[in-house]
């Protein structure tokens, strides 16, 4: 008896393995970009708003652009093929909103060839004079990955005093993908890796709170390490009452360092941010091991948290630097909504795990087993990251300050963050001891 698959498994492989065979082999294996570099300048005018775009043409290595026999880039003729490629790889990856409102795809004006070294995008008028100047002389020597394209586009528009946003999916062109839009002609400046979601180029102030309440609440709920770590600090909880000291201390100790940053008042190594991540990692190794022994009384407690609350402000404020260029005008309220989004995320957090390590714990016999178990799971990830950002912080060479007057400023300034800090141990400590106090009365 000869075994024979079934048709629908026959059917179901070849909708499998049809797309390998029906492209080239050389654009299966064909490489995908590594680092691909977008400059761009947005400027309303009138009824129309221009966009004007420098893309690496790099990031087209699917494409076969025109070659003279030499295989250099044959310049006439790939000119005549770049304005489809605009408005089909580049026009369909942008989308331009006026007051709101998605604007009508966009008119390709121009489209020009430029050599590396061109320095056209420098400012937004050389880069508009070089589009509608003349195209590059055909004897121009240079290959397709070693060359630019320059496009201008223009979208109707009702007014160029509208509020504007700009969402760009560059991030498909390449591994690394950075793109530089200018606002004109405030000259306001947007640097930002791959795509960044939706960019209000001159938000009101609500519109700004609400952006950064959302990055800062997200900011908490990304991070692994920092979920890890508020699940160890309430493990031993089971009341809301319990955590309440603990909660506090944490989250009045990350706008310290936060707006510290915000400031200026943070160190601007390169070597800073490994650091962080290191003490981050250490944090949850402390807590979890402090689970596993026991003993470790709320007050103890409430203090690392206190202490390690300055630590993840700080990295917190890694991720609101990234973010501080789309606050516009308020870079102030942008930095304590950012903030407010961080404890709210905390609050959440610790609302639901509470309830759920209760329900978890209650119908368990062996608590004491289970909030080991737990504790070592943690210890053992937070050992692995300890380890490997330790490999990385390694790497950097430290050397010792010069004594100057601006060494003298900085440690002026950091020693008002440990005055602010000492206060706050102060005040916590002080109504932890009274909240001991009434227990024992009662």
């Amino acid at each position: 008896m000869r075994f024979r698959l079934p048709r629908r498994v026959l059917s179901a492989a070849w909708l499998l393995y049809a797309p390998f065979f029906a492209f080239p082999a050389d654009a299966a294996v064909r490489p995908f970009p590594e680092d691909v570099s977008i400059q761009a300048f947005i400027k309303p005018a009138g009824d129309k708003l221009q966009l004007l775009v420098r893309v690496s043409m790099a990031a087209f290595n699917d494409v076969q652009f025109p070659a003279r026999e030499s295989g250099y880039l044959d310049f006439p003729a790939a000119n005549t093929t770049l304005p489809g490629l605009a408005r089909y790889r580049i026009a369909d990856s942008i989308n331009v909103y006026e007051d709101g409102i998605l604007l009508p795809k966009p008119r390709v004006v121009s489209t020009r060839a430029a050599i590396l070294s061109d320095s056209s995008f420098a400012s937004y008028e050389e880069a508009l004079a070089h589009l509608k100047g003349p195209e590059l002389d055909a004897s121009t020597s240079t290959l397709p990955g070693q060359s630019w394209m320059d496009i201008l586009f223009e979208y109707p528009v009702h007014s160029a005093q509208s509020n504007f946003s700009v969402q760009t999916r560059f991030a498909h062109l390449g591994v690394r993908v950075s793109t530089s839009l200018t606002l004109m002609p405030l000259g306001r400046v947007f640097s930002y890796q791959g795509d960044p979601g939706t960019i209000i180029l001159e938000p009101r102030w609500f519109e700004d709170v609400t952006q950064f309440l959302g990055w800062g609440f997200n900011s908490l709920l990304d991070g692994t390490d920092y979920l890890l770590f508020v699940f160890c600090l309430v493990l031993p909880f089971r009341r809301f009452r319990d955590i309440f000291p603990v909660t506090v201390a944490f989250a009045s100790a990350i706008p310290i360092t936060l707006l510290a940053s915000v400031c200026g008042l943070a160190p601007d190594g390169l070597w800073f941010g490994p650091l962080l991540d290191t003490l981050v990692a250490i944090s949850i190794l402390y807590l979890a091991l402090a689970n596993i022994a026991g003993g470790i009384t709320p007050y103890r407690r409430a203090l690392a948290a206190l202490f390690f609350g300055l630590i993840y402000g700080f990295s917190f404020a890694f991720g609101f630097a990234s973010k501080v260029q789309f606050a516009g005008s308020w870079p102030l309220w942008s930095a304590i909504a950012f903030n407010v989004g961080v404890e709210a995320a905390l609050i959440l957090v610790m609302a639901l795990l509470v309830p759920v390590l209760g329900l978890l714990f209650r119908y368990s016999s062996a608590k004491k087993i289970e909030s080991i178990v737990l504790s070592v799971l943690a210890a053992h990830a937070a050992w692995h990251w300890m380890t490997e950002r330790w490999d990385r912080l390694s790497r950097f060479r430290l050397s010792w300050p010069v004594f100057d007057a601006a060494l003298l400023a900085a440690g002026m300034r950091w020693m008002m963050i440990l005055v602010i800090f000492g206060g706050a141990v102060w005040f916590i400590s002080g109504m932890l001891r009274s909240g001991n106090e009434r227990r024992h009365e009662i």
